[in-house]
């Protein structure tokens, strides 16, 4: 009996069967890899934190992490890792290397470290996945109040006429690096005073040790409430709700004395872009509560929520203003891309 040869029908049937056959494998994947993210958290979720306990970091990670649990159904853990220029907290957050452990804090814990470092225990592009902002941190000048010094303006003048004679300092990192710009700029000469704990700093200025240093408002707020101290500019975009009559720098007449001290929840490469878009979206929804807002204005924060995205422009965009601070200054870069 001949053998009937297969017309064009069977022909097309049978690719595509084995066409399906083929994909099957891939599309079981994707299913996998979908329900695996429909439901994390499954344990703990880790937000590690390069600061003490009490910073500003730390009030809004755990007001988020109250929040965040309520609504996830599995405990949002904070963790304090503070010291070694951040280097300890982004060290152990890299090594976890999972997508229930965070880095939360601030940007600039992290941007100006290629410049600082040649060595890192994390990789500043794989390692670095924005999240969600949740904060800007104000960053804010200051001098005793008895320098006779009321605005930026009169600082810069006196610092002119006296060259040398006036001392200041700046917290590690972003802070100290931009106030290095503003002098540099200004074609200043102010000695920088090292300090390992910028408290300390905050302290000498209350008792006129130190003339200037340049760091987050709430550490300089105790030595204002009693009157000893004198904020003279404020960095950010725009002027603060807890101190309102504090120009900016840009008003002041320096519109390259301005930075915002961004906050934010950072995933290592194990979290996928889908899922840190998603947990983003969680953030933000989480912090529409009112009651929120209200704490972080009364730590000197300003509320700045953000997704995934957002985040991400706004660190390139902190990024550029570093690396160009960086070349003013002659800096090299240090840490080499992999």
């Amino acid at each position: 009996m001949q053998r009937r040869k297969p017309g064009p029908l069977n022909i097309a049937r049978r690719a595509f069967l084995a066409l399906v056959a083929g994909a099957l494998p891939t599309l079981l994947a994707v299913k996998d890899v979908n329900a695996q993210a429909k439901a994390w958290p499954t344990r703990t979720v880790h937000l590690i934190i390069p600061l003490g306990a009490g910073s500003g970091s730390d009030i809004s990670a755990r007001l988020l992490s109250d929040r965040l649990q309520r609504k996830w159904g599995q405990s949002v853990v904070v963790e304090n890792r503070p010291g070694g220029d951040s280097l300890i907290a982004l060290g152990a957050f890299a090594q976890a290397n999972d997508d229930h452990v965070f880095f939360y804090g601030p940007a600039g814990t992290i941007t100006p470290h290629i410049w600082q470092h040649e060595k890192l225990p994390y990789d500043p592009v794989k390692d670095v996945r924005p999240v969600a902002s949740v904060s800007s941190t104000t960053l804010a000048a200051a001098v005793p109040t008895e320098l006779g010094v009321n605005t930026l303006g009169e600082l810069v003048e006196l610092a002119r006429k006296n060259p040398g004679k006036l001392n200041a300092a700046a917290a590690a990192g972003l802070s100290e690096l931009f106030w290095d710009g503003f002098v540099a700029r200004q074609k200043l000469d102010i000695p920088k005073v090292p300090y390992k704990n910028i408290v300390e700093a905050t302290t000498d200025v209350a008792a006129a040790r130190l003339q200037i240093v340049y760091t987050a408002l709430p550490m300089i707020q105790p030595g204002v409430q009693t009157g000893r101290v004198k904020i003279v500019a404020i960095t950010s975009d725009k002027r603060i709700a807890s101190e309102p009559d504090v120009p900016t720098a840009t008003e002041a007449g320096y519109p390259d004395f301005r930075i915002a001290g961004l906050v934010g929840m950072v995933g290592s490469r194990a979290v996928s872009d889908d899922l840190r878009r998603r947990i983003g979206a969680d953030v933000v929804e989480v912090m529409q509560d009112p009651e929120f807002a209200k704490r972080l204005l009364a730590t000197g924060q300003e509320p700045q929520f953000g997704g995934a995205d957002q985040f991400s422009a706004d660190i390139e965009r902190q990024t550029a203003q570093i690396a160009e601070i960086a070349n003013l200054l002659g800096m090299k870069r240090l840490h080499k891309p992999e």
